[in-house]
């Protein structure tokens, strides 16, 4: 997956917000609740984060973020399978220490 299809797999799908984590708004997308022709585009994104974002701490856990166009996004588990079968993402603001600048991604 490349910048272009990621921006039009994570532009593809309705995003619900988060409401049980007020204390750190974002939203997110389920694979298992995406139609299943789109499973594999999902895992690709994921991998897509990975590879292009930057390792961080958020409380006591490290996960790899990517800031793209005014969003952070990183990918995690809900289940003890080990997958990483969400995406979350935020908005961030330039400049604020909890979101320093964005990475830059390889052409």
């Amino acid at each position: 997956m490349n910048l272009e299809d990621f921006n039009r797999f994570i532009n593809k799908f309705e995003w619900t917000f988060a409401k049980t984590f007020v204390t750190a708004p974002h939203e997110y997308i389920i694979r298992w609740k995406l139609p299943e022709e789109e499973h594999e585009a999902f895992k690709q994104a994921v991998e897509f984060i990975n590879q292009n974002g930057k390792p961080e701490w958020f409380w006591k856990k490290q996960y790899i973020y990517l800031r793209l166009d005014g969003y952070k996004y990183w990918a995690m588990t809900l289940d003890e399978s080990g997958e990483l079968n969400i995406i979350n993402r935020t908005k961030y603001e330039s400049g604020n220490n909890h979101n320093p600048e964005p990475a830059v991604l390889p052409a």
